[in-house]
């Protein structure tokens, strides 16, 4: 029961936020209104309307009939609808889909607090559950969250990004590798555009981590575990990946102009940093530690090089452009994620090694 009681009482705060949010804002099922805008009114809802009509009304997965003269679909619902919470609209009537909505992007926030606690309590063992807690629900209400839940896959690759880590320290300190290729599976499943991201990471974090915490002649062992490993999870996961990434390459939006690349300089650098502008607890946490740097130098070896190597892309645009594969439209930073949990890998970090004095 101590165990369980943490994840209790995050889940009933987020839930506790949410529904003051829903109703004071009349928002389903506290209202008629919705949190549906932007891309989640133009392209996720009317997806989920096919996804239902594939079910109930004679749609199909490979064509959609209401594009036009039809278009292909197979790649669309690989990118879009493969999360298991995308079945909760089969649960209403057609007509109720775009109340529902709001119901599953609260529900993958909430799973996003839950990931993120089970992540501290692995990880940092004499963290007080309070401030476990309190970071948990940081991450799930983060500028990323906040600002991304729009594009519903986002999000589950913002849930599923604490647990792939935790199968990630496994893998490099040696331990089986089953966790972290189930959980990359899974995440490249439901969300294979933006866990793509996460890979990049995944190699780049590696690198600092077995390097300050490692000896020589254990690294190759954990650099080939991890190699196979995440080969493995893109082999298991090719199913959802290769049609999705087809039919994205076919996009418009799709294409590497090296000039405007080059000369694309800071881009939107208001939105990229109002990300970052939330949970001063994690910013008061990470100073901790950089004040009393002598005493965590193994670290901040690790830590300060891996989120700057992340923090980079928010300020010079030619690398943002090629974190997202070249080219992205509207939304800079879709990896922003990852800076938020590592802001509250530092803090957790901090507040797991106070000193009271």
């Amino acid at each position: 029961m101590k165990k369980i009681k943490p994840y209790l009482i995050t889940s009933l705060i987020v839930l506790g936020i949410l529904s003051i949010l829903f109703i004071i804002k009349g928002v389903y099922p506290f209202g008629s209104n919705s949190l549906v805008w932007g891309d989640l009114h133009g392209q996720i809802t009317p997806f989920y309307h096919h996804l239902y009509d594939m079910f109930y009304n004679n749609g199909g997965i490979f064509v959609d009939f209401n594009a036009g003269g039809g278009a292909d679909f197979i790649g669309v619902f690989a990118y879009y609808l493969m999360s298991p919470l995308s079945l909760l609209v089969l649960l209403v009537p057609r007509d109720n889909i775009y109340q529902i909505v709001s119901v599953i992007v609260a529900l993958k926030i909430l799973i996003c607090s839950i990931t993120c606690l089970y992540f501290l309590q692995v990880t940092f063992k004499k963290l007080p559950n309070m401030l476990a807690i309190m970071l948990a629900i940081l991450y799930a209400f983060s500028g990323y969250g906040l600002i991304m839940y729009q594009i519903t896959p986002w999000i589950d690759a913002m849930y599923m990004f604490p647990l792939v880590m935790v199968g990630l320290k496994k893998v490099l300190d040696g331990k089986s590798p089953v966790f972290y290729v189930v959980t990359l599976t899974l995440s490249l499943i439901f969300s294979f555009y933006v866990s793509m991201m996460s890979i990049i990471f995944i190699f780049i974090a590696s690198i600092f981590y077995l390097r300050v915490y490692k000896e020589k002649e254990l690294i190759k062992k954990s650099i080939a575990s991890l190699g196979f490993s995440t080969i493995f999870s893109l082999l298991i996961s090719s199913f959802v990946v290769v049609p999705a990434y087809m039919q994205i390459s076919n996009s418009a939006r799709v294409g590497l102009n090296l000039e405007k690349l080059l000369n694309s300089r800071l881009g939107p650098i208001t939105d990229k940093i109002s990300m970052l502008l939330f949970g001063a607890l994690l910013y008061v946490g990470i100073l901790y530690i950089i004040k009393n740097y002598k005493k965590h130098k193994d670290f901040l070896k690790f830590y300060i090089p891996t989120i700057i190597m992340m923090l980079i892309p928010f300020i010079i645009e030619p690398i943002n452009k090629m974190l997202h594969f070249g080219s992205y439209a509207s939304f800079p930073c879709r990896f922003g994620y990852i800076v938020m949990f590592l802001l509250v890998v530092g803090a957790g970090y901090a507040f797991n090694n106070y000193d009271e004095e």
